[in-house]
């Protein structure tokens, strides 16, 4: 099966206004995603049950790009749930009884996927007795912009208004209850920015690209999230099951094929809520020997100042493998591949972090992640808004650089806005196979954890012994 990628929770507020409109959000949507579901709130009042039905039909282009229909619902104090239907025809839902809800999704053959789960109930946490039916949600939101609700101890607090998290929402303690759910996870951008990059998004493992592909990758949990980089899960198996399924129990045959964007600093096996496996990159032998990764990046500067980028990157004596997106608000940001160059446009408004608290925004650059054939002499050549550079992949193990744009008379150079490219990385660095057995007793459920060294994650679904 192919790999996917989606946003399966932005916001607009339909019209625009502050936010962007629908309109516009589907064709960023469709500039850097595979699939995408607006999932307006149903309490909102400019919620427009036609105009999102409509948005979403004339979005969806099966092969090409795929637009769900979805909505949020949510009782306001005891967890919210996005509700997804796989073909037009269900009604919309104004009301705040997530039962009566979720009628209309049972009718309509919808599932539903709570989310910020880790919140404490009565601040917006989900209520997992009482609201979690597992024959309408086989997944739940495990990043946002909201943060992680993995496990109340681990990395990315849940820090909005309605944290800290609590242990008994988180995901791990519901699966250790004994409910049994995949990961997704979504940004929850209230920006009209589909997609934006280090606020979540799914990846999925689906035969074809349309909303039936999709949905069915969905519904039977073929998933996982990440905090913004698009870790691929080339390959996952345990025994004769794959992500998210039943395994039999017994001494179970483990093995994966994980590919990053930066070195995989460690890969945890989760099982019932211990990491009974660690692998790491660092474990593994130097070889400088190809594929690599690279990133290139463009923005930072002054704070609020409109920046508009143009440019291309190459490649000389070798061949782009993966070329990955890192965009975000504001728009537009686009980009065309021919051959090994790869063009684009794009839009930045400069560091947007908070001074008094040392919180820096998540955005305020954009760029790609680039996986490159070829070896220790190929080229990577970079024209950004007049700034001219080609490094050697070999130069690139050593050492990043950062270029700065000219800067007015008078103004402090350290605004200067800027473009970077980042270390490169030889393949034992970023790429990870692993095969062990491991013994699974009835009730046992186990998954993979996956960190990067710039701290980018990514949950892959669990596996559920039987």
């Amino acid at each position: 099966m192919n790999t996917y990628w989606g946003d399966i929770h932005t916001h607009t507020f339909c019209g625009g206004g502050f936010w962007r409109s629908i309109e516009e959000a589907a064709v960023t949507a469709r500039q850097h995603l595979d699939f995408w579901a607006p999932t307006e709130h149903h309490d909102d009042p400019n919620f427009d049950w036609d105009r999102i039905c409509r948005t979403t039909r004339e979005a969806d282009d099966p092969g090409k790009f795929v637009a769900l229909l979805a909505q949020e619902v949510g009782t306001g104090v005891e967890g919210d749930f996005n509700v997804y239907y796989p073909q037009e025809g269900a009604p919309e839902y104004r009301g705040m009884d997530l039962h009566e809800a979720f009628k209309i999704v049972r009718a309509h053959g919808g599932i539903a996927i709570p989310h910020h789960t880790g919140y404490k109930v009565g601040t917006f946490g989900t209520h997992w007795e009482k609201y979690f039916h597992p024959d309408i949600a086989p997944l739940a939101e495990i990043f946002s912009m909201h943060g992680s609700s993995e496990r109340d101890n681990g990395p990315w607090p849940l820090e909005l208004g309605m944290g800290p998290r609590e242990t008994i929402g988180c995901a791990l303690s519901a699966l250790n209850r004994g409910h049994r759910f995949g990961f997704v996870a979504g940004t929850d951008g209230h920006n009209g920015y589909p997609g934006t990059y280090g606020m979540g998004l799914t990846g999925i493992k689906a035969s074809e690209l349309t909303r039936s592909g999709v949905f069915d990758a969905l519904k039977n949990r073929r998933t996982w999230g990440v905090t913004g980089d698009r870790i691929d899960v080339k390959h996952f198996s345990a025994g004769a099951a794959g992500l998210g399924e039943s395994v039999r129990a017994g001494n179970v045959d483990m093995g994966f094929d994980i590919e990053g964007l930066d070195l995989l600093d460690t890969v945890d096996v989760v099982k019932n809520g211990k990491v009974v496996r660690r692998f790491s990159a660092w474990e593994q032998p130097d070889n400088n020997s190809g594929p690599y990764a690279c990133r290139i990046g463009w923005g930072w500067g002054k704070r609020g100042e409109t920046i508009e980028w143009s440019g291309k990157v190459e490649v000389k004596d070798g061949a782009f493998a993966r070329i990955v997106p890192v965009f975000g608000a504001p728009a537009p940001d686009t980009y065309e591949v021919h051959g090994n160059t790869v063009t684009f446009n794009s839009v930045t408004n400069g560091y947007n972090g908070d001074w008094a608290t040392h919180r820096h925004r998540i955005g305020g650059d954009c760029g790609f992640c680039l996986v490159i054939e070829g070896d220790a002499a190929t080229q990577l050549r970079v024209e950004i808004n007049g700034i001219k550079a080609s490094r050697a992949l070999g130069e690139l193990m050593q050492a990043s650089e950062v270029h700065c744009l000219p800067v007015a008379e008078g103004a402090w150079p350290w605004n200067a806005s800027k473009v970077k490219i980042y270390p490169a990385l030889p393949a034992n660095r970023f790429r990870m196979q692993q095969a062990w057995t491991e013994p699974m007793k009835s009730g046992d459920f186990l998954y993979i954890r996956v960190r990067q060294d710039n701290n980018q994650m990514a949950w892959l679904s669990p596996v559920f012994a039987e």
